[in-house]
């Protein structure tokens, strides 16, 4: 199962009157925590989808391995048009999808495991009654919550999907947490650092040096989803030239091609990736699933045995 993650990132606090996602909670920057809560929870696909000083986030979070969309609108728009830009940009490419507002980083590993093993198409996890995040969406439904254009925003498509919606009690006030103000976080930072420290497996592949690593990976999968080059750096949160270098360094020590280039097109010309180039990526995904979920069996074993 291929798993996406949706974190919408537009918005500029209004009472707190500063660049939150960027905001420090420890060792972590707000949007730091987003993302690492959605790798731990085995994200194949992480989409951030930008407004406010965007530029300035891709800069400082390029590094996390994560794909970027920008909401243009972002001042005159509701979060839902987020949202589906986010949806867009993974398209088909995951059978589940979590979503989460950046100022929401504190749900643990526990629930999200339990939205995920959820076999209804929408999972939604609630405390106390109150629903909160992140919510899980089937992929089968994407193409039914873009072309939505009632009210009521996320909510208002997920209902007019028709799909049920399996509401998960769950005992974690993480998900609820609308950390707006300091008072709202500072209280969950303590309860999340005991959970972020995890192994971390960066897979490369080398003849006489490395030619191949996770940056390449990503890009490629970027340059499949929308056909160009340019496209891809631009999620990717990377230059073209930077992009270049990457993808004729790969072709270099691999020996063979990873892009097709097409003339014309939308953007002056498109690209698409080999047969080859795709027998790479999806060797390269399940090495790099099998030797992380090793990791995760030996971390436990090593960094938690106890003395007998």
């Amino acid at each position: 199962m291929k798993i996406g993650a949706v974190i919408v990132a537009a918005g500029m606090s209004e009472r707190m009157r500063r660049f939150r996602e960027l905001m420090e909670i420890g060792n972590l920057t707000m949007a730091e925590r987003t993302v690492t809560s959605f790798q731990r929870a085995g994200a194949d696909r992480i989409v951030m989808v930008t407004g406010y000083r965007s530029a300035y986030l891709k800069k400082n979070l390029s590094s996390l391995g994560i794909d970027f969309a920008e909401n243009p609108d972002y001042e005159t728009t509701e979060m839902f048009e987020s949202v589906k830009i986010g949806l867009e940009r993974l398209g088909d490419s995951c059978d589940k999808v979590l979503f989460c507002p950046v100022d929401i980083p504190f749900f643990s590993d526990d629930t999200v495991s339990q939205l995920l093993a959820c076999p209804a198409e929408i999972a939604i996890p609630k405390i106390g009654g109150v629903s909160g995040h992140p919510v899980v969406i089937a992929g089968s439904l994407i193409p039914s919550i873009l072309s939505y254009k009632g009210q009521g925003g996320l909510d208002g498509a997920l209902r007019e999907t028709g799909a049920k919606v399996h509401y998960i009690e769950v005992e974690d006030p993480g998900t609820l947490k609308d950390t707006d103000t300091r008072e709202g976080y500072e209280k969950l930072v303590d309860r999340q650092n005991e959970q972020l420290l995890r192994p971390t497996v960066r897979l490369g592949i080398a003849t006489a040096r490395e030619c191949f690593t996770e940056e390449t990976a990503n890009l490629i999968e970027l340059v499949q989803s929308c056909h160009s080059v340019k496209e891809a750096c631009k999620y990717a949160g990377i230059s073209y030239s930077k992009g270049w270098e990457l993808i004729s360094t790969a072709e270099a020590g691999l020996g063979y091609s990873l892009i097709r280039r097409l003339p014309g097109g939308k953007y002056g010309g498109e690209a698409s990736v080999t047969e080859k180039g795709q027998e790479l990526l999806r060797a390269y995904r399940e090495l790099q699933n099998e030797l992380e979920q090793i990791a995760k069996e030996k971390y436990s074993q090593i960094f938690f045995k106890t003395e007998l």
